[in-house]
C-alpha cells in the first residue's frame, strides 16, 4: 500500500531535511538565473551574498506571534509593572492578520499586528 509509506506528518519524514535541502538548491539556481538575466553584472558583482527564504507555515506564524507578543507583555512587566494576559483569540487575530501577506513581506506584518492590536490598545487603556 503506497499510502503506509507516506509518514502521517511531514515532519516524521527523515528524508525531509534532504527534500527540503533539495528544494532550497533548486529554489537558489532559479534565482539566481533570473537575476543575472535581470541585473547587469557590474552590479551583481557588488552583492556579497544572496539569501532565499522559504515562507512561513503556520507553525511557524503561531511561534513568530508568540514571540512578539511574549516580548510585548515581558516589557509591559519589566518597565510599568504591568501584567497583560494575552487571549487565545487575540493571538489568532494578529496571526490572521499578520499572518495573511507573511508570505511576501515576511515578519513585518505580523510584527505591525502585534503594535496594532495589542501594543496600541494597552497604551490608549492606560493612558
Amino acid at each position: 500500500d503506497p499510502a503506509a509509506a507516506v509518514p502521517a506528518d511531514p515532519t516524521d519524514d527523515p528524508a525531509g531535511d534532504a527534500a527540503d535541502a533539495s528544494l532550497y538548491a533548486e529554489m537558489s539556481t532559479v534565482v539566481k538565473v533570473e537575476l543575472e538575466a535581470a541585473m547587469r553584472p557590474e552590479f551583481l558583482n557588488r552583492v556579497d551574498e544572496i539569501a532565499v527564504f522559504s515562507s512561513f507555515a503556520g507553525a511557524d506564524l503561531d511561534s513568530i506571534c508568540s514571540l512578539l507578543v511574549d516580548g510585548v507583555v515581558g516589557r509591559a512587566h519589566r518597565e510599568k509593572e504591568v501584567t497583560l494576559r494575552v487571549s487565545d483569540g487575540l493571538r489568532a487575530i494578529i496571526v490572521g492578520d499578520g499572518g495573511a501577506s507573511a508570505h511576501t513581506f515576511g515578519y513585518r506584518p505580523m510584527r505591525r499586528a502585534v503594535h496594532r492590536y495589542l501594543e496600541d490598545t494597552v497604551g490608549d487603556a492606560i493612558v
